[in-house]
């Protein structure tokens, strides 16, 4: 992964943290994927939240998620 991709990565995923969109306790990037374990309010949808954050980026930095994500609950 790109330095500045990664950068931009690292800094949306600190801002959803500190707005309360997700309460991250891990983020990791590796070259063509990431880990993460979040926590989500009880109000917002897990599937909305990370759904506009990789639309977000899509747009933003061209990135081609794949179609799903594995959630456990």
């Amino acid at each position: 992964m790109e330095p500045v991709l990664a950068s931009k990565l690292l800094e949306s995923a600190q801002l959803y943290h500190i707005s309360g969109k997700w309460f991250c306790r891990l983020f990791l990037l590796m070259p063509d994927h990431i880990h993460a374990l979040l926590a989500f309010p009880p109000t917002g949808l897990m599937t909305n939240t990370i759904g506009a954050w990789k639309g977000f980026h899509a747009k933003r930095h061209g990135i081609l998620w794949q179609a799903n994500f594995l959630a456990i609950v």
